[in-house]
């Protein structure tokens, strides 16, 4: 079963971005690597578009500078 992290980085693959995500344990890079493995339908694509708060999310709220 996928991750909640590989289903992301599966969604932004697919829709052509560049992803780079990091992590500093070996398994969590390992995982990564295999969203490249999956492929979601055209609904489980919508159903995640669908999500978008249009928002940004940052933690600790003072990390990322005002792009808006």
């Amino acid at each position: 079963q996928a991750s909640t992290a590989q289903i992301a980085l599966a969604w932004a693959l697919q829709k052509g971005f560049s992803v780079i995500p990091s992590s500093t344990k070996r398994e969590h890079l390992i995982a990564n690597l295999k969203a490249q493995e999956i492929q979601l339908n055209s609904n489980e694509m919508q159903q995640i578009e669908q999500l978008d708060r249009n928002g940004r999310e940052v933690n600790p709220e003072n990390l990322a500078p005002e792009w808006d």
